[in-house]
């Protein structure tokens, strides 16, 4: 069975929904936490690909200082 580990959550930010492992096809979400937000709204989520290994990283979250 082809599973994708937990990316970890980036500095600042939760991703959801929280697993240990995730399908392909799965995708996952950021929310920062206050007084930090995603620079850009990706596009595409990151998502579980049928390898094994996730498409993108999870977005950073960055101070709104640095935005």
């Amino acid at each position: 069975e082809v599973r994708c580990p937990y990316p970890g959550d980036p500095p600042h930010g939760k991703i959801a929904p929280l697993k240990f492992w995730y399908k392909p096809g799965d995708t996952i979400q950021v929310t920062c936490t206050l007084g930090y937000v995603t620079p850009l709204e990706p596009e595409r989520k990151p998502t579980c690909r049928e390898n094994g290994i996730w498409s993108a990283p999870p977005p950073p979250c960055t101070s709104y200082r640095d935005v």
